[in-house]
């Protein structure tokens, strides 16, 4: 107690040092020590407050940032000990540690504090910077979730107090700062009487404010219309018109564009922006291909053609349908032209144009015209042969999303094209690190066995060849295991193959589970789901593989291959026991069933099991209707 007496009385005494760097290093240091050492702040929170009201009042602004820093990490402190107290008492536990109620304490003055360092420095500082404008706005969000009621209170009497004012024109960028404080989280639940209060405002200004102001409004009115969008219902003609004429701008900003999507988000879908649909999407693309921005509001604005696609109605079919040519043109020319998009990084351009076709794909599919799309899929093929040399995992992610939309639209005959679609997939499973690159790359694979049947016929084997060796290598993410099994199994429901590579299969299958049950001495959260996952891969991996072997109960008999399915009865048993969800039961009970129809000696095994009896008549009185049926099948399947 001495020693961290101390301690922690000399770094508060830093505080008070002629030097500014040493201040901010001090309460910088007593941040870290709030973070590790919370539960003994105790005896010195009076002391640390009093030093904090002091620097906000009259220090310089770096020692002023990291002041708003420390109250920051006390806050979200609290707020973490609050929601395991909240989650203890749920579970009927006991919780270890408790919040000491720092920040309702510190609620009479402090918030009022912040805010006012919102209203001074906010005409002095950049947005987009972190500063102390910035660390007041995160920290009384931080705040509103550790203590709702008092600090939202003190910031809708901070709001209240500058709308009585007649300078109403000088308050408004702050009022907005204030609100989008605490707007995020909790506040966004309470403050639904005071959005629409605000709202006029908000409108007001944006028709005829500055542009740093107006990107202010916007975000505010994008985080709206995500957390209410009725609220925004009756106004949306207003907002979509200063939206647009924002973006016709020379010089556009990332919010507008942002908040411009999140009204598409819930409005597209039913209709209600149908009568801009063609002024939206002409501006937009007139935007990202003759003129350059940074990546961030680029990517913004593809969302927004991407977002206007997927929610089209019928209305819009037409124009759709003449601006994906020119679009697919665009993308030929960004692979064939050096002169092509000077401004902008081809790269992206090539990545967004191929997630723009690929949305397109995915809402119409077979309505689009069938020469079309073979020249989409030409051009998805020389994409394909221009990627074998490169390694672009933005570019290669859009063209796997954009070759698995045409897949389950249309079957691909030629077997030139699919050979190379083959390769580059395959090319993406063994030599990509990428996870996400390697997750989408294993489901189109799966997509192409299960949808192409008598054209990928030749290549079957090698894809398995290339999927067993992914699963057994130990450096193959977890995370991406239970694709590849799902993969393996959906080419075994579909396609004819060797008793060679039933017997690869089914030990590649008994490996995994070796492994998952050393994987289960991990106990966090991600490993349980990950494990979960396996499990239900792994179950109806073996489905495919039994229901899809051609002559399997003859071949069982003559090959004695009983003794190596024996695994599968106690893997079903150990399973059933650790997991009784839906989807695990259900498939545990259709793989039972398949077993005992391909072969006899199983059937008579599963007969003297008392467990599975009592399975499938629990399943046969079960509520729910699926079960039910398979239940009664697979009872069918064993006794009679």
């Amino acid at each position: 107690d001495l020693y961290r007496s101390f301690i922690l009385k000399s770094i508060c005494n830093q505080i008070k040092n002629n030097n500014a760097s040493i201040r901010a290093v001090s309460f910088e240091t007593l941040d870290k020590i709030a973070q590790n050492y919370y539960c003994w702040l105790d005896d010195y929170i009076s002391l640390i407050y009093n030093l904090t009201i002091r620097t906000i009042e009259k220090d310089k602004d770096l020692v002023i940032l990291q002041a708003i820093e420390l109250w920051t990490t006390i806050a979200n402190e609290e707020f973490e000990m609050n929601m395991d107290e909240y989650q203890a008492l749920n579970e009927g536990r006991y919780f270890l540690s408790y919040s000491r109620q720092y920040i309702l304490k510190a609620s009479s003055y402090l918030p009022e504090l912040l805010l006012n360092s919102i209203k001074t420095k906010n005409k002095e500082e950049c947005i987009e910077e972190w500063n102390c404008c910035n660390a007041a706005g995160a920290c009384l969000n931080i705040m509103s979730q550790a203590s709702p009621r008092e600090i939202i209170y003190s910031v809708i009497s901070f709001i209240d107090k500058n709308i009585s004012h007649n300078g109403l024109q000088i308050n408004i960028e702050s009022i907005t700062l204030a609100f989008i404080a605490i707007f995020d989280g909790i506040g966004s639940k309470v403050l639904y009487s005071y959005v629409k209060k605000m709202l006029v405002y908000w409108l007001l200004y944006m028709e005829k404010t500055s542009s740093d102001l107006y990107d202010i409004l916007s975000l505010t009115v994008g985080k709206i219309s995500h957390s209410f969008p009725c609220m925004i219902r009756h106004f949306i003609d207003r907002i979509i018109q200063t939206l647009l004429i924002n973006l016709t701008n020379k010089q556009i900003t990332y919010n507008p564009c942002w908040c411009l999507n999140e009204i598409l988000q819930p409005f597209g879908r039913e209709g209600i922006v149908d009568w801009c649909f063609e002024a939206i999407a002409s501006v937009v693309l007139k935007k990202i291909l003759f003129r350059a921005y940074n990546n961030k509001i680029t990517n913004e604005l593809f969302e927004i053609i991407s977002s206007l696609i997927i929610n089209s109605s019928i209305r819009n079919e037409a124009y759709i349908y003449v601006v994906l040519p020119y679009l697919l043109s665009n993308l030929n020319m960004s692979f064939s032209s050096n002169e092509y998009t000077k401004l902008l990084d081809t790269r992206e351009t090539q990545s967004y144009l191929c997630r723009i076709i690929g949305c397109a794909i995915q809402k119409y599919g077979k309505k689009i015209n069938p020469i079309f799309m073979e020249k989409i899929i030409d051009t998805l093929s020389q994409i394909t042969f221009d990627l074998d040399n490169t390694s672009d995992y933005f570019l290669e992610e859009e063209v796997l999303a954009c070759i698995g939309a045409v897949i389950q639209a249309n079957k691909i005959k030629s077997l030139f094209k699919i050979k190379k679609w083959i390769d580059f997939l395959i090319k993406c499973i063994e030599h990509t690190e990428n996870n996400e690159i390697n997750s989408l790359a294993i489901g189109v694979m799966g997509d192409l066995c299960r949808t192409i049947k008598k054209e990928i016929k030749p290549f079957v084997e090698k894809i398995i060849d290339v999927m067993v060796s992914k699963l057994k290598k130990n450096s193959t993410d977890k995370k991406i295991k239970p694709a590849i099994i799902t993969c393996i199994g959906d080419i075994a429901l579909t396609h004819e193959f060797s008793s060679k590579y039933f017997n690869i299969i089914v030990e590649s299958f008994k490996k995994i589970i070796i492994s998952q049950q050393l994987f289960y001495l991990e106990k966090d959260n991600e490993s349980l789901e990950i494990n979960l996952k396996i499990k239900e891969a792994v179950l109806e991996g073996i489905t495919g593989a039994i229901q899809g072997f051609q002559d399997c109960s003859d071949y069982l008999i003559k090959k004695n291959l009983f003794e190596k399915l024996k695994w599968i009865s106690d893997y079903i048993y150990d399973t059933i026991c650790k997991d009784r969800l839906f989807i695990i039961v259900k498939t545990s009970i259709g793989l039972i069933g398949d077993l005992s129809l391909s072969s006899y000696q199983i059937k008579q095994v599963f007969q003297k099991e008392c467990w599975i009896f009592q399975l499938l008549n629990e399943s046969k009185n079960n509520t729910e209707d699926k079960i039910k049926i398979i239940g009664i099948w697979a009872f069918d399947s064993i006794y009679n």
